[in-house]
């Protein structure tokens, strides 16, 4: 970062964040803001309809094919389906 700001701003750290602002805020600068009819409701609000049970979760993970290839996190199936018990409190959590 040092090097970069000695480049472009004679070694000043804090001119060179300021430029990197200023670009992120330009790259946003023709989009319109949001207005509250288009906010999602608040999180405390859970539908039933997207409630999953642990157990439900446990039982898909159980199930993955171990010899498929891993999907685009590289997670290995096999760890997947050997630590499903583990696993299927944290998968629950996600939002």
């Amino acid at each position: 970062m040092i090097g970069l700001a000695s480049h472009l701003h004679d070694g000043d750290v804090h001119a060179l964040a300021d430029s990197i602002n200023r670009f992120f805020q330009g790259v946003a600068a023709d989009l319109s803001s949001l207005d509250d009819s288009s906010t999602p409701p608040p999180c405390d609000i859970v539908l039933n309809e997207f409630t999953i049970s642990l157990a439900d979760v446990e039982c898909k993970l159980s199930r993955v094919k171990v010899y498929k290839a891993p999907g685009p996190d590289g997670l290995s199936n096999w760890l997947l389906c050997d630590f499903s018990s583990h696993l299927a409190g944290p998968v629950c959590t996600i939002t």
